[in-house]
């Protein structure tokens, strides 16, 4: 199993910066949730394994749409 927990953090961190349309990101098992702010910075927020594990439609903000895309989707193998 992989381990893209600290370089995608670093990496998120800068794509939330880059591509001001983007929400939510995800690698295998991390995803990350993007703040923006009014000064213009944005950083993303890792959720935990539990979060990704079980996420629901209020992870999602109460997003239908994106709940619905990842339900089946593998997120890769548990290191809990």
């Amino acid at each position: 199993m992989r381990n893209y927990k600290y370089s995608f953090a670093f990496l998120s961190d800068e794509l939330a910066q880059e591509l001001p349309s983007v929400q939510i990101l995800g690698l295998d098992q991390v995803m990350s949730y993007i703040s923006r702010y009014e000064d213009g910075e944005a950083e993303a927020e890792d959720w935990s394994a539990r979060r990704c594990f079980t996420r629901t439609v209020e992870d999602f903000d109460g997003n239908e749409d994106w709940e619905w895309l990842l339900r089946y989707h593998d997120l890769g193998e548990w290191s809990w």
